[in-house]
């Protein structure tokens, strides 16, 4: 993500904890841009699969196996859908974890737009 100008500091603070969260296993960004007649931010994907690509690499592969429980998936035409699952995983017994992703299809194809993941206790 570029900033518009004279919001340097916003944006060093912005990537300081963008980093802090990455080691400390979990991702989560909002950001909220208002936008005039021209976009006033831009999206920088090699910023950002640099600090995935990090995650990734600091992340444990044990114990990421999951079983899937009432998987949904609704379509709005034929260029919008939303997936929606419960997940649990051997690693956390008594937790049930859901993950939902909005999916929309552009030129170059499919991408999802916005995701939500989170892990609660699981009630009987």
């Amino acid at each position: 993500m570029r900033m518009p100008a004279g919001t340097e500091p916003l944006e060093m603070r912005l990537r300081r904890m963008l980093k802090e969260s990455v080691l400390r296993g979990h991702l989560e960004v909002t950001l909220t841009v208002e936008r005039g007649l021209r976009p006033s931010a831009q999206f920088d994907r090699d910023l950002l699969q640099g600090y995935i690509a990090a995650f990734r690499a600091a992340r444990s592969p044990a114990g990421l196996a999951r079983r899937l429980a009432k998987t949904v998936i609704s379509t709005y035409g034929r260029d919008h859908a939303v997936a929606s699952t419960l997940y649990y995983r051997m690693t956390m017994p008594g937790k049930v974890g859901r993950q939902m992703q909005t999916w929309v299809r552009f030129p170059e194809g499919w991408r999802v737009v916005a995701a939500h993941v989170s892990v609660i206790d699981e009630t009987n």
